[in-house]
């Protein structure tokens, strides 16, 4: 059995022999003054190859125009996949290994878990709208003997009779009924939009889980980097974006705790009437939490608003402090803890890649951003790896600093 030559810990490095590692300069050295000569002998093998590798560049930016639309799709769905993969394990074992079956099983609760609370949110949505529109028609029914006194005052004093204002609302109306069909015609396409990406993420979710060894396999066939420095990439990138999504679960389960207390320590002193709504808006916060760019702030905010329309005003302003420096402080708090702690990253560089991740590439930067100043170090350490083999010379060993 072989050691791993790019271990995690740099007090790990292997030395390399002297002798070996001049016998592979020497080899390098005669390789590369040979290089013109063996190039001249043989042109009619020089030009096809770099015709080849010009044809596969061009090839494979086609490729990714093609594909480009749907590459954070296909990431936020190898990033998901990252976290199942051991709940596939051990369905697959308890299902005599059918990996096909587990991921497809895994995939149809994933996908329950992400469509229902968008059903939910339409179901309530159309109830709502029905409920204003006949809030509005027995408003207008209640009120038609007062509007009738209001349009004859309009008439005596500016001398618009109810044809001419009947004519201008018509036109407000047609006008305000084509903005109306613009903006439907914008929602459908984005709700296609949407459904397309939903699919194409769900398909590539499945396929990752059950094919995902396979794919590594012959990924590592095909790329030309050197299969160690691929393990090293890709272990670093699935350990930090593992901790970036447990940081994100953890981080909403610790805000929806702190939401419950603080709620409960202010009813004490209030007595607001928030007595019965604390596990409700407890639990709220945590799937809010879950939710990025929308966090905790999406329940306090609202009920501090609720509480001050209801004249309590000093409940309204200690939820606002209470939920703006302590429940969504949380957060940033616990997430940077444990991709830190998950991808042995320094917490101001941890902090940088999450907002400069989401500034990048949107919500999913919240992962990957993490994740590629991982890949970044570990890039460092494989070079400065090879160097050692090359000048045969251990890694330099950072010293500890002394202060007096």
């Amino acid at each position: 059995m072989t050691s791993d030559p790019y271990p995690s810990s740099s007090n790990d490095d292997t030395p390399v022999s002297t002798k070996s590692v001049t016998s592979v300069v020497e080899q390098a050295k005669d390789s590369i003054l040979a290089l013109p000569q063996r190039l001249a002998e043989r042109p009619r093998l020089v030009i096809p190859f770099l015709i080849l590798v010009a044809v596969t560049l061009a090839v494979g930016w086609v490729f990714l125009t093609l594909v480009q639309p749907f590459l954070l799709t296909l990431l936020a769905a190898a990033t998901v996949a990252l976290v199942a993969v051991p709940l596939q394990d051990r369905l697959r074992d308890r299902l005599h290994g059918r990996e096909y079956l587990a991921a497809g099983l895994i995939t149809v609760v994933f996908a329950l878990l992400l469509i229902a609370p968008v059903l939910l949110g339409v179901v309530f949505g159309f109830q709502e709208l029905e409920k204003g529109i006949t809030f509005v028609q027995g408003w207008l029914r209640d009120h038609s003997s007062d509007i009738r006194d209001r349009l004859a005052i309009l008439d005596e004093r500016f001398q618009i009779s109810e044809q001419d204002l009947r004519a201008r609302v018509e036109e407000m109306g047609k006008s305000m009924l084509g903005l109306a069909i613009r903006w439907g015609q914008g929602l459908f396409a984005r709700i296609v939009e949407t459904g397309l990406h939903l699919a194409i993420g769900l398909f590539a979710f499945f396929f990752f889980l059950a094919d995902g060894k396979r794919i590594i396999e012959s990924w590592e066939e095909t790329t030309p980097l050197d299969v160690e420095h691929d393990r090293v990439i890709r272990r670093e990138f699935s350990t930090v974006c593992r901790g970036a999504i447990w940081g994100t679960i953890l981080a909403a389960i610790f805000q929806g705790i702190a939401m419950t207390i603080g709620l409960g320590i202010i009813e004490l002193f209030t007595h607001a009437g928030l007595g019965r709504w604390l596990f409700l808006l407890g639990g709220l916060t945590t799937v809010a939490g879950l939710i990025p760019l929308a966090g905790a702030s999406f329940v306090w905010l609202p009920t501090a608003i609720v509480l001050y329309f209801n004249d309590h005003i000093v409940a309204a302003i200690l939820v606002v402090a209470f939920g703006f420096i302590a429940v969504s402080s949380i957060d940033n708090v616990v997430k940077i803890l444990v991709i830190k702690d998950s991808g042995n990253l320094h917490p101001l560089l941890v902090l940088v890649c999450v907002f400069g991740g989401l500034q990048a590439i949107g919500v999913l930067g919240l992962f990957v951003g993490p994740a590629i100043g991982a890949i970044v170090f570990s890039l460092l350490k494989v070079v400065r790896t090879e160097l050692a083999k090359i000048t045969g010379r251990d890694p330099v060993q950072p010293q500890p600093s002394t202060t007096g």
